[in-house]
């Protein structure tokens, strides 16, 4: 995995760096966007409840479990950082939530955070270089999980597609379904409401540009109608699939886009 935008932790943190760090972030997304990650073994999982223990929760999280609790603040803590990154004036602020449970960003950005098992990972950039960024990271799918994940969410003709990239057969099931996380995450502001795995396929996966392509099966707003495609970038890294992929900023934004 290629180190790509990532953030160095201040020096409030440093004293906790040797077990509470930044680590290189998926090359995934245009270099506008701020990124950070961090992995968090199972033994400093306590250590970090000490730095990020302390954020708040929304109200239905307060007596959540622990686990769901750590990776909310988690979150929050690589998106924190990721902010500051673009010199957010809002960046220390609490992120709330929408009514949907989506991430309420500062006016004027947009981002998106992931997490599975150890790894933490937060993206952010300004509304001048994209209106909605969607990232996910998965933990290849055991051979035990593969058949009940392929029936919920993937086509056969979709694994094959990732097939062809080069993948076997569980990391290509893997990267189907975080595409799709991915695709969801990005597009929720536009649609509003839930929408089903098969509502979206993976039409195509180029081992070359690590690009995949997802076709809209059924209209999902007036923007986003049946047919319409949008193109993501992956990594397979160490037993892990990321994804990520971005909408470009609104047509009537007044500010020049960076290139």
């Amino acid at each position: 995995m290629n180190a790509y935008n990532s953030v160095q932790l201040n020096e409030r943190v440093a004293p906790v760096s040797e077990w509470l760090d930044s680590v290189p972030t998926p090359a995934v997304l245009p270099e506008w966007a701020a990124q950070f990650g961090l992995s968090i073994a199972p033994e400093h999982r306590s250590d970090a409840e000490r730095v990020f223990g302390d954020m708040p929760l929304p109200p239905d999280l307060v007596k959540a479990v622990a686990r769901r609790r750590f990776d909310f603040r988690a979150g929050r803590f690589c998106a924190r950082r990721a902010l500051q990154a673009i010199a957010c004036h809002h960046a220390d602020a609490p992120l709330g939530r929408t009514g949907s449970g989506a991430v309420a960003w500062p006016s004027g950005v947009t981002g998106s955070i992931t997490h599975t098992r150890e790894f933490v990972w937060a993206a952010v950039a300004a509304s001048q270089d994209a209106s909605a960024i969607g990232i996910d990271c998965e933990h290849v799918i055991s051979s035990e999980r593969a058949h009940h994940v392929a029936r919920a969410v993937a086509w056969a003709c979709e694994v094959d597609a990732a097939r062809g990239a080069n993948l076997d057969r569980l990391t290509a099931l893997t990267l189907v379904f975080s595409a799709k996380e991915s695709f969801f995450k990005c597009v929720h502001s536009r649609v509003g409401r839930l929408f089903g795995f098969h509502d979206v396929r993976i039409v195509s996966v180029d081992a070359a540009s690590r690009q995949f392509c997802v076709r809209v099966t059924k209209t999902l707003s007036s923007s986003l109608v049946c047919g319409s495609e949008l193109t993501g970038r992956f990594a397979v890294d160490d037993g892990r699939v990321y994804t990520g992929m971005f909408l470009p900023p609104h047509r009537d934004a007044d500010r020049p886009r960076r290139s």
